[in-house]
């Protein structure tokens, strides 16, 4: 079976380059593209393959000095809760190490 997921496991993306994923990488805040069906190539190179198995909404939120994207066929308007959590932890982990209030 083809899904969403098994066809992004052949895309390249660099730590250092423009990708949703990247940028949260970098940043450290979570991040919502609420119809990526809707944004450019440049925004979200996978937008043909999120359009081919109805992908609305993907998030991405920092997880143990990486990052979790989760897509989804619903069309989130705001970071779901759980996810707002997963940021939470994240940036509150990186705070305690850098001597830094946890800032969300």
């Amino acid at each position: 079976d083809d899904t969403f997921g098994k066809g992004s496991a052949s895309v390249k993306l660099e730590a250092g380059g423009d990708s949703l994923v990247a940028r949260v990488l970098r940043s450290g805040e979570g991040s919502l593209l609420n119809n990526v069906q809707e944004v450019s190539a440049e925004s979200f190179q996978r937008t043909d393959l999120a359009k081919t198995f109805g992908i609305r909404s993907v998030a991405c939120v920092p997880h143990e000095g990486g990052v979790l994207e989760y897509g989804t066929t619903q069309q989130w308007s705001i970071l779901p809760k759980a996810f707002a959590d997963e940021v939470r932890v994240a940036v509150g982990e990186a705070g305690a190490e850098s001597g830094d209030p946890a800032k969300c």
